[in-house]
């Protein structure tokens, strides 16, 4: 009987901020959810714990832009830099439990069958 992988499960829509990334306080006009989820969102051990008691074998790294800075405003390249190096830092980090988009190279080498063959949920 061929052995049966269980399907990889992976998060699409997660997100992580360095706290460098924010400002010392949360902003006016953020929701009292947001400045509750703050904690969690700037903690990459405290999501992998999360995710793993959840069941996620892994997760794709994102930060919008567009809550790092003012609406209408042009994010600084150098921030966007940051961001994309500390991606990479972690993904190399934690190599099974992390992707960044457009990593899918790390994700199907991740989600590999017993016999090679991506697995498909």
């Amino acid at each position: 009987m061929a052995h049966e992988s269980k399907p990889l499960l992976i998060d699409f829509h997660s997100h992580y901020y360095d706290p460098a990334w924010l400002p010392a306080e949360t902003p006016r006009g953020y929701s009292a959810a947001m400045t509750r989820a703050r904690a969690m969102l700037t903690d990459i051990d405290a999501q992998l714990d999360a995710m793993a008691r959840a069941g996620v074998d892994m997760k794709v790294l994102s930060a919008p832009l567009s809550t790092l800075v003012g609406a209408g405003e042009q994010p600084p390249v150098e921030l966007t830099a940051r961001i994309n190096d500390r991606f990479a830092a972690l993904t190399a980090r934690h190599p099974n439990q992390s992707a960044r988009h457009g990593d899918d190279r790390r994700i199907r080498r991740r989600g590999r069958g017993p016999r090679g063959r991506a697995r498909r949920a």
